[in-house]
């Protein structure tokens, strides 16, 4: 915390997070066209009935 109120009333920029790896960050895109198929599979049985 110190070193983030000293950055800013020197009028440096400091970052608000540092990053930090997810486990599944490798995993993102795959997971993301996962849920857009179930997602239209489940509007598509939804439209039927």
């Amino acid at each position: 915390v110190a070193k983030m109120i000293k950055a800013i009333e020197e009028g440096k920029e400091y970052p608000s997070k540092k990053p930090h790896p997810r486990v599944l960050d490798p995993y993102k895109e795959q997971i993301i066209k996962w849920m857009e198929e179930s997602t239209k599979e489940f509007i598509g049985r939804k439209n039927i009935s």
